[in-house]
């Protein structure tokens, strides 16, 4: 491993270990996401940060607020991350507004608020033909579509072309997304939306997707089959070489299986450590990517873990 990744992960360990020590009670995955976010961006977050993120968060939202749990570690990783904590914060509460009038509010359309400013520049546009998306995505499949497709849907129509053939793709993409990898259904839906985000040909998307689960399932790593697979059809959206994404995936698992968040009984498992090494190169790699796909695979494993806690909380 050389300097710089080795640099980059201890980074992240030290950002990760600073969250859970602060928020010993909330979702160790929480702030192991979170530590990627500001990892990605250069930062070593501070407790003087995050005390005066946690003040900004509750003068300007309130107690009771969307932004609660797991979504309010990240919420709070990302102002204390941020150049102008005070402007996400102020962009992302005016985008909630323009969301109410569109979709139910909840923690999807709150962690939403936070995304889209960074992704578009034209947001209500996106958030209409995402929308209409949504709409299209629950019609065809309605007992697999939640709260996490309407993040979806106005991703993709932030990062495309507005074209409402994108549910033929994302049904297609779906369709053979079901011969080629064991996963859950509603799993194989998010891969399949996340695929479909961005420009290039889908196809393309998802030749790198399968080629990149394939290989690591055929080396004896434990790919995900839940929502945390999406992690891996986000990095396939970049423009980083396979090769070089699977080398640097299997770096960071061996890196990650010698810290102590990843080892021992109450650790991660080994597919959850496959997941976050996809995120980290993702965010490692970011520098390949100019049209966003590294926010867009931070993005993607926020709304995997996000899913993952709303159904943890409903079978307690």
């Amino acid at each position: 491993m050389d300097k710089k990744l080795k640099d980059f992960l201890e980074r992240f360990m030290y950002n990760q270990e600073l969250l859970r020590s602060r928020y010993k009670f909330e979702s160790a995955s929480a702030c192991a996401l979170a530590a990627v976010e500001s990892t990605a961006r250069g930062r070593d977050l501070e407790i003087e940060t995050l005390e005066k993120a946690e003040d900004m968060l509750k003068k300007e939202t309130g107690i009771f607020s969307s932004y609660r749990g797991v979504l309010r570690i990240i919420v709070l990783s990302k102002l204390s991350s941020s150049r102008y904590p005070e402007r996400l914060l102020k962009e992302s509460l005016e985008v909630r507004e323009i969301l109410k009038n569109y979709f139910v509010p909840g923690d999807y359309t709150a962690l939403l608020s936070l995304l889209l400013p960074e992704l578009c520049a034209y947001v209500e546009e996106a958030v209409v033909f995402g929308k209409e998306i949504y709409e299209g995505i629950k019609r065809d499949h309605r007992f697999l579509t939640g709260g996490e497709d309407i993040l979806l849907s106005c991703l993709i129509a932030a990062t495309t072309k507005k074209d409402i053939r994108i549910l033929d793709d994302i049904e297609n993409c779906f369709r053979q997304l079901k011969d080629h990898i064991d996963a859950y259904q509603d799993s194989r839906q998010m891969v399949a939306e996340v695929l479909c985000m961005g420009e290039r040909d889908i196809r393309f998307n998802i030749v790198r997707f399968l080629r990149l689960h394939d290989e690591l399932k055929e080396a004896g790593y434990k790919v995900p089959g839940d929502m945390k697979l999406s992690s891996l059809a986000a990095l396939a959206l970049s423009e980083i070489p396979i090769s070089d994404a699977l080398d640097t995936i299997k770096q960071i698992d061996a890196f990650l299986a010698k810290q102590k968040p990843y080892k021992g009984i109450f650790s991660f498992n080994k597919r959850d450590r496959i997941a976050h090494s996809a995120a980290l190169t993702s965010a490692y790699f970011s520098g390949y990517d100019p049209d966003n796909t590294a926010l867009i695979a931070l993005a993607v494993s926020m709304i995997a873990e996000a899913h993952a806690a709303a159904a943890a909380a409903a079978a307690a």
